[in-house]
């Protein structure tokens, strides 16, 4: 895991094509880039997705807020559920998905925007 400027390219453009999908559907979202993360949110608001990169494979990591039933439920995408929760961060974001293809992006904004949004 890398943050966005260390990431590869593949990774890097990965995580741009999202934000500019969700742009669609959430025309107010900003993206922070920290040392580990590029994090999602609308001003005001909780930060609902956090990416994480990688240096030298073609993908994004998203850990999403939201309900972990309805997250694991959405079938466009193989969300899988952390193994413990304790709290705090970790029952805040429950689950990830990797995103390996740009393919892969529109069904990414749906659950992100219809699950992980609604819930900021």
């Amino acid at each position: 895991m890398s943050d966005h400027s260390e990431a590869s390219y593949e990774s890097q453009q990965l995580c741009e094509k999202l934000f500019k999908r969700l742009l669609v559907y959430i025309p107010q979202i900003e993206s922070k880039r920290t040392k580990q993360w590029c994090t999602l949110f609308v001003p005001g608001g909780n930060r609902f997705a956090y990416v994480s990169h990688r240096k030298r494979l073609s993908r994004i990591e998203i850990w999403c807020a939201g309900d972990v039933d309805e997250l694991t439920s959405f079938s466009a995408l193989d969300v899988i559920p952390r193994e413990k929760i304790k709290g705090g961060w970790e029952e805040r974001f429950p689950a990830r998905f990797i995103v390996d293809d740009e393919a892969d992006i529109p069904a990414a904004c749906d659950l992100l925007f219809n699950i992980s949004y609604k819930t900021s």
